[in-house]
């Protein structure tokens, strides 16, 4: 049977901007939470390597990662009536993915970000302005797929997630998300309701850590990142509703739990860029579970996504297709 998905968040204009000329600066001493700046000599012209932009933001990510492995996806998301836009609607009708439930934005420009890459570490530092991103009369309703992936939402995003929640529990949608900054400080128990309509939850160690803080403080995890302390974590957070819940770990790989804990390591690549690859992570997951297919070749397919992206400058560029 043919598998529908529609993808909820951001469409952007990302610059991509590649140096050797950063600085990292020690700043662990004076704030712990911000261990490390970075500085280029001021008042000076420096070249840079790469300097492009492209097409992005997880809703189009994620929509064109599935699109490349046969799951018809649709993007609802909102963009302004600029070449940044346009360009985002080209890119979309050319990958195959319906663009009806885009709302273009008349008064505001098309959210934009701007990645600087260390040359030398491939660290990123990512500026993000949005604008017609803060619109949020989206008229979700008209969403017909059988499936919504739901992303990071910055405003009035508790409306959303009602809105969602109606449509899993009335039109029998079926629920994947990856929580933005917002939802992961809101932390999984201001998020009870909607958790239990969620099938499949995407999130790094960090978040995962973040997102259970209550409950980690509550002592019923003493967390330590190992595997045993993952799995506990991980239970913890499947015990809200998902059934399948995704813990990636950067080099480490990442952490599936159903049914247990399975550990899937990454394949070795020459790193360009790491931005995208928890979107390509998702889209390479989703597109075979969607699919039927077993949760291991979900995950190896994951991996590869992933890996195959930050290969690459850009989250579209390196995206698997079949």
């Amino acid at each position: 049977m043919k598998v529908s998905l529609t993808t909820i968040g951001s469409a952007t204009e990302d610059t991509f901007l590649v140096s050797n000329d950063i600085m990292v600066i020690d700043n662990h001493e004076r704030d712990i939470t911000c261990e490390k700046l970075i500085a280029f000599e001021y008042g000076a012209k420096l070249p840079t390597e790469y300097f492009e932009s492209h097409v992005g933001g997880t809703a189009v990510n994620v929509a064109v990662g599935l699109a490349r492995q046969g799951i018809e996806t649709a993007v609802c998301s909102v963009i302004g009536n600029d070449n940044a836009g346009r360009n985002v609607l080209q890119v979309l009708e050319g990958e195959g993915v319906d663009t009806e439930l885009i709302n273009v934005n008349r008064k505001n420009k098309t959210d934009r970000s701007l990645i600087i890459i260390d040359n030398k570490t491939k660290e990123r530092t990512i500026f993000v302005h949005k604008d017609a991103g803060k619109e949020t009369e989206q008229d979700f309703l008209r969403i017909n797929t059988d499936c919504i992936y739901l992303s990071s939402l910055k405003y009035n995003w508790q409306k959303t997630f009602n809105i969602v929640i109606k449509l899993a529990k009335k039109k029998n949608k079926r629920i994947f998300f990856t929580p933005g900054v917002l939802q992961v400080r809101a932390g999984m128990n201001k998020l009870k309701n909607f958790m239990k309509v969620v099938e499949v939850i995407f999130l790094n160690l960090d978040e995962a850590i973040e997102f259970s803080l209550a409950k980690i403080k509550n002592k019923e995890i003493d967390f330590q990142k190992d595997s045993k302390n993952i799995e506990k974590l991980a239970k913890i957070i499947a015990s809200t509703g998902p059934k399948v819940v995704v813990i990636t770990a950067g080099s480490a790989g990442a952490y599936i739990y159903h049914k247990g804990l399975k550990h899937f390591k990454p394949k070795p690549v020459q790193i360009q860029d790491i931005t995208g690859a928890g979107d390509a992570f998702a889209s390479g997951f989703l597109a075979k579970y969607l699919q039927g297919e077993t949760i291991e070749k979900a995950s190896r397919n994951a991996i590869l996504n992933s890996s195959s992206v930050i290969a690459e400058v850009g989250t579209l560029v390196g995206l698997r297709q079949f």
